[in-house]
């Protein structure tokens, strides 16, 4: 009689654990789309920050236009080096929204390394906007 006894409360605690989890929901996500055109000699990173496992980043060698979604309140940074590979944030540019609307930035770095970041599509892009999930 005591192990039914034992057998029923750990089946009511499993499935109270199991029922109260159900509901439980995250942070809001959004969503940056992020082009790039980098002139520099190496591999240029972006990532949200805090990094998640795998991060969600992004790195440029030449033109192109990457979607990273992340946990609202999120930071696009410049890294230093690869993300979650030991590579650094240098500069925060960006939030991810929590209203549903995309963050669009434009990143160009020049041959000398240097930034400059740009809202919306840039002029230099060719082709259709990005349309990110």
């Amino acid at each position: 009689m005591r192990m039914m006894i034992a057998r029923w409360i750990v089946l009511l605690l499993s499935l109270t654990l199991l029922t109260g989890c159900a509901g439980v929901v995250g942070p809001p996500r959004g969503t940056v789309v992020l082009y790039g055109r980098a002139a520099a000699a190496a591999d240029q990173w972006f990532a949200l920050v805090p990094l998640g496992d795998p991060p969600a980043s992004v790195g440029f060698g030449a033109d192109g236009v990457a979607c990273l979604t992340g946990p609202s309140g999120s930071d696009l940074a410049w890294f230093l080096g690869m993300p979650g590979q030991g590579g650094a944030p240098r500069q925060v540019l960006g939030r991810v929204p929590g209203d549903g609307s995309q963050l669009i930035l434009s990143v160009e770095i020049a041959p000398d390394g240097s930034l400059v970041v740009g809202r919306g599509v840039p002029a230099w892009w060719v082709g259709d906007p990005q349309s990110c999930p």
